[in-house]
């Protein structure tokens, strides 16, 4: 397990766990795969400075800084639209943690804007962004009349002219808690700050109810398979949070999710941790398991109500084109999956076991 080992290093001291020429070769380009790179440079790594002058190398980090300016761009072009329309939005994941958490930026990838708003202004944002140039990534509609809040908890995902992905969520968990209440989303936003961006304004999750999505999103929701994002992201929020999490965490019903992820700052700090050995896996699924799909994510497996469910209430309308979409999305999934799971048995019986293991704890 060397690239864990010297991941781990990296984070805890900017060296290398073994000084091998093959080892150092892996990680620098499991690094530029999983969009960390920049989060070394941005720390002043002399290792990673040094590939600068690598033609490949130096061209991926110019096109991850390239794409890091244009996620800004359109957010910020984003939060115009919404003070011009009177609307609050509280950014959520990568939009706030690279403004607000990292240094710089530049530091933090991401793969699209997430952003939570009211329920009341859900629909109303929605149809202002379809009148302004933004269309849906699976979808034809212009106009939106309708949505199941009880299924679904964010839009369909509405892209811009650049072809920046927005998600759009009114709460944050995929399935709703008792009577149809996400007390993760309700704490997060009675605490949520008002901040200026780009000379606008926005609202953002505290700290500690950031830190509580993020170990939700990674552990629960994404089954640590987002990557060691999520170990840089942890690391950033080290001396933010405070001795409230866990009871902010318990009563967000994601304990569970924020305990592991305290843990696994102490692991990766080289503190003497209790349960070290379910740690040390949770570290390891992280680093190895990177993007390794799962069987029909975030989806139940009855598909006839899910077509109907989905499409008829959030794509507005029930058709045999959009049941037709969602079973070639499924078909191509499942593909996938098998595909993976031939190559990558031991890793995914590992995945499973752990969360089996984590479930049961």
């Amino acid at each position: 397990m060397s690239l864990a080992s010297d991941y781990i290093s990296k984070l805890r001291t900017n060296n290398f766990a073994l000084e091998d020429k093959n080892q150092k070769k892996t990680l620098l380009d499991y690094c530029v795969n999983s969009g960390t790179a920049n989060f070394f440079l941005g720390r002043a790594d002399k290792e990673f400075e040094s590939e600068l002058d690598n033609k490949d190398f130096r061209e991926h980090i110019l096109l991850a800084q390239k794409k890091s300016l244009q996620h800004q761009s359109s957010l910020k072009s984003f939060l115009n639209l919404a003070k011009t329309n009177n609307i609050d939005v509280c950014l959520l994941k990568g939009a706030f943690m690279s403004n607000f958490i990292y240094p710089n930026f530049s530091m933090r990838s991401m793969r699209d804007i997430d952003l939570l708003v009211d329920e009341g202004d859900f629909l109303k944002l929605l149809n202002i962004m379809l009148s302004n140039g933004y269309i849906f990534f699976n979808s034809s509609e212009k106009k939106i009349r309708r949505f199941n809040f009880n299924y679904a908890h964010q839009a369909p995902i509405l892209i811009d002219r650049f072809g920046i992905a927005f998600e759009i969520h009114h709460r944050l968990k995929t399935n709703s808690e008792i009577k149809n209440s996400d007390y993760l989303t309700k704490n997060l936003i009675e605490d949520k700050r008002k901040k200026i961006l780009f000379d606008l304004p926005v609202s953002i999750p505290s700290d500690n109810f950031a830190f509580i999505h993020c170990c939700y999103h990674a552990i629960c929701k994404s089954k640590l398979n987002i990557g060691p994002i999520f170990l840089n992201d942890l690391m950033q929020f080290e001396n933010r949070i405070d001795n409230r999490v866990l009871e902010y965490a318990r009563i967000s019903n994601c304990l569970k999710e924020v305990e592991l992820g305290i843990e696994i700052i102490k692991y990766v700090r080289g503190s003497d941790i209790p349960n070290e050995k379910q740690v040390k896996k949770a570290v390891e699924i992280i680093i190895y398991c990177y993007k390794m799909p799962e069987f029909l994510p975030r989806k139940k497996l009855n598909l006839i109500s899910s077509i109907k469910e989905s499409y008829s209430s959030i794509l507005l309308k029930f058709s045999l084109k959009a049941s037709l979409i969602y079973l070639k999305i499924k078909f191509k999934q499942t593909i996938i999956f098998l595909k993976s799971y031939s190559l990558n048995y031991s890793l995914h019986k590992k995945r499973t076991k752990f969360f089996k293991d984590f479930n049961r704890g």
